[in-house]
């Protein structure tokens, strides 16, 4: 069976809901991340520190909710053998469903849609089928950890835009009109610059939101490694940590040598390594 972790946000903790979710069989995956959205402060809010704003964040999580929907019936409509495209369609009219029942009007911002970014992949004979949306990722190794193939993160054009183009020193998105903005007209919304699309997608029940999603086949190997990942483990698989690990410990040991070493780079560099995080690992 794949190896599954799931690490929190190491700053915030329990400040801070679930909001990965994954799952997986022998031969499919499925990892989803819930788009944290605003959280509904009181009318005379006088705090001024995030944790001050995380106290009124929902509790289940809404972004929660969505992304288990991902992985559930991603792993579900696996086993029933529907292809990856008819199960991301389904999926994202089952996130509809569920945000027609919790939104009536839509605001981007404290009422914003419920959503989430996703992967997820099913193994038939040598053959790995998948799909992904944001940046999440699906990644294939060989076994000496040389990297095969690695989905283009679906965010990577969009912040590079956006640091260059839209932030400023007093227009950010610690702005409410900022992220009014990001969300409504860079959100699933097909966006060019110099012949590039520079917006990006997210599952929130909007039909736009499936132009974004990548999906593909590749032809795996004795040995290979498969990664299916939220954003917050790319930069330990990245930085080649996994891999030594992979090296030097047996499987048996491999889950909890990851976890540690994961734990002791979030407290030296949080934003780097510190962020909610989740990750299945598949030898092949």
């Amino acid at each position: 069976m794949p190896i599954k972790i799931y690490l929190p946000n190491n700053k915030y903790g329990t400040l801070l809901p679930q909001e990965d979710s994954s799952l997986s069989s022998d031969r499919v995956f499925a990892v989803a991340d819930g788009v944290t959205r605003d959280p509904k402060l009181p009318k005379k809010f006088k705090g001024k520190s995030l944790e001050d704003i995380l106290k009124y964040y929902p509790r289940p999580s809404g972004a929660y909710t969505v992304a288990r929907i991902f992985s559930k019936h991603f792993v579900e409509l696996s086993a029933q053998k529907k292809s990856v495209k008819t199960i991301f369609n389904t999926i994202n009219r089952l996130i509809a469903e569920y945000n027609n029942k919790k939104i009536r009007q839509v605001d981007y911002l404290e009422n914003d849609y419920f959503g989430c970014v996703a992967c997820g992949g099913s193994i038939k004979n040598d053959n790995l089928s998948y799909g992904c949306i944001g940046d999440c990722g699906v990644a294939i190794f060989d076994f000496k950890g040389k990297r095969k193939f690695q989905a283009e993160n679906g965010m990577k054009k969009f912040i590079t835009y956006e640091n260059k183009f839209l932030k400023k020193k007093d227009f950010n998105w610690l702005m409410s009109s900022y992220r009014k903005l990001v969300r409504s007209e860079y959100r699933n919304t097909l966006k060019f610059h110099n012949n590039t699309l520079i917006s990006y997608g997210v599952l929130t029940g909007e039909k736009k939101a499936l132009r974004f999603v990548q999906y593909g086949k590749k032809k795996l190997s004795k040995g290979d490694v498969i990664l299916f990942y939220s954003d917050g483990f790319a930069p330990f698989i990245e930085s080649g940590f996994l891999f030594k690990l992979i090296e030097t410990h047996p499987k048996k040991e491999l889950r909890q040598a990851i976890i540690r070493k994961s734990l002791e780079l979030s407290r030296k560099d949080y934003e780097k390594f510190g962020h909610e995080r989740s990750l299945i690992i598949k030898f092949f």
